[in-house]
């Protein structure tokens, strides 16, 4: 089944809000995937929006950048509204 267009930019704006903040604290893709028990693939598979992840990798990122999940979420939202403003 295809994602809905909406979807796909709400993917990539997570993903973008993702590697902004993993920049922002000076992390590798590495480093996340250490902190995390993601794959570095993985990682730089959401940060490009090819994967959707789930509640529970939402909670280990956020674990990981040391930010709650809500606000990852709200800064994913922002880059969201930037993109369709």
């Amino acid at each position: 089944m295809k994602p809905h267009p909406q979807d796909v930019v709400s993917l990539r704006a997570l993903g973008r809000a993702i590697r902004t903040i993993r920049n922002d604290k000076s992390l590798s893709q590495s480093e996340l995937a250490r902190r995390t028990g993601l794959h570095p693939t993985y990682i730089s598979r959401l940060e490009t929006g090819a994967h959707n992840p789930t509640y529970v990798v939402i909670l280990q990122l956020s674990k990981g950048l040391e930010i709650s999940a809500a606000e990852m979420l709200r800064v994913s939202e922002r880059i969201e509204d930037d993109h369709q403003g």
